[in-house]
């Protein structure tokens, strides 16, 4: 079996649901050259003129979209657009993170600050904690959780506010590299929801030993014909405008937005899990601990993905990506990996099972204690070819 990686960007062929054309080029880096070549953005912003014409709520006196919020720089750009540029009444609706930090509390106030309505929706954490232990278990998949929670939570706020209109940020298939066939569709519908963002576990198998339906309630799923009946309107930004999240971070700075100042855990994972300053601000640890997952995975962490946005803008080179990449692909949340334990009651046997049984040891080998990408891969890496992973030990 070949392991490759894109020619342009640093995602490799494990990544799931990537394609690659005959020149070895991703499906991700296809789809950001042809935003610049082949889509007509005006179209598509008349498109959501049309939208907030329908939804728009006239007076005033009720919200008219949901913003999914986690006080992060696109929630900025995107509800200030909404608010300002369209004239819309956006309810700011975020998911409770695992581990706030004092960052990301700030920007969610400092959106309040802005004239900006918020609900914070914070689960019950036995529950919350309950499920997600299980899915790093058992899935690898530290945010899946998480990940469901923006979109069920979401909809049950919709329903009891009678607002259908959700606008999501990106939609990270087509944006990174995956599935492309909602990439020109403006909405998406229940089981490409379940097949794609929830990799095919629809929430109602969560029901389990100590985790009892009725404590799901932020997890219920409606059916299709429920969504129907309601009206749902479930969109993404990024159909509409081409997603730049540079562009977003200097509108949100604008707004106040804060970037992480200093190499400190209690405000961020910068320097040690990621070279931004400006992302994920709200739960690092967890995002942090989420890419190392899919680094032993798949071979790839937080570093090539951050990397491959910023190839694909022009921001830095390859080159300057592949050394990124090197740097932060594997780092192993050492310096917040306490926090974690505790959060989710694991002993630190119960981690290094964790991280091994995940390993992938076709494209992985163990150094000094740490998983690394065998040498061979690093290697072609570096000069855009192919190895022959085989089975691994």
């Amino acid at each position: 079996m070949n392991f490759f990686y894109c020619k342009n960007c640093l995602m490799p062929s494990t990544r799931p649901r990537i394609t690659f054309d005959e020149e070895g080029i991703c499906n991700g880096c296809d789809w950001a050259k042809k935003k610049t070549t082949c889509i007509d953005w005006e179209a598509r912003w008349k498109e959501l003129e049309q939208l907030c014409n329908k939804y728009r709520c006239t007076d005033g006196t009720n919200w008219d979209v949901i913003v999914p919020c986690s006080g992060g720089k696109d929630s900025y750009s995107i509800a200030w657009s909404l608010k300002n540029r369209l004239d819309m009444h956006p309810l700011l609706v975020k998911v409770s993170a695992h581990i706030p930090t004092t960052v990301g509390d700030k920007n969610m106030r400092n959106l309040a600050d802005q004239g900006f309505d918020l609900i914070e929706i914070t689960p019950n954490m036995r529950t919350y904690c309950a499920l997600t232990k299980r899915a790093i278990i058992e899935q690898g998949r530290p945010q899946q959780v998480f990940e469901t929670a923006i979109t069920t939570a979401i909809l049950k706020i919709a329903v009891s506010f009678k607002i259908p209109f959700i606008m999501y940020g990106e939609e990270g298939e087509s944006e990174y590299g995956g599935k492309m066939d909602m990439a020109e569709k403006a909405s998406k519908n229940r089981n490409w929801i379940v097949e794609t963002y929830f990799s095919g576990v629809d929430t109602m198998s969560y029901e389990s030993d100590g985790v009892e339906k009725k404590d799901l309630k932020w997890w219920a799923f409606p059916r299709q014909d429920e969504l129907d009946e309601m009206g749902i309107c479930y969109t993404h930004w990024s159909y509409f405008q081409d997603w730049n999240h540079l562009m977003h971070y200097e509108s949100a700075k604008k707004m106040g937005f804060q970037p992480v100042t200093s190499l400190s855990v209690e405000d961020g994972v910068v320097g040690f899990g990621t070279y931004t300053d400006y992302t994920s601000l709200d739960d690092p640890y967890m995002r942090t601990f989420n890419t190392y997952l899919m680094f032993l995975k798949f071979g790839f962490g937080r570093g090539s993905h951050e990397a491959s946005s910023d190839i694909k803008r022009g921001i830095i080179t390859r080159e300057e990506g592949i050394k990124l990449a090197k740097k932060y692909d594997s780092y192993d949340c050492i310096h917040f990996r306490e926090k974690l334990l505790e959060r989710f009651e694991m002993s630190r046997k119960d981690w290094d099972q964790m991280v091994d049984r995940w390993a992938n040891r076709a494209i992985l080998e163990k150094t000094d204690g740490r998983w690394q990408l065998r040498k061979e891969l690093h290697y072609a890496l570096d000069i855009n070819n192919y190895a022959d992973i085989g089975k691994g030990s």
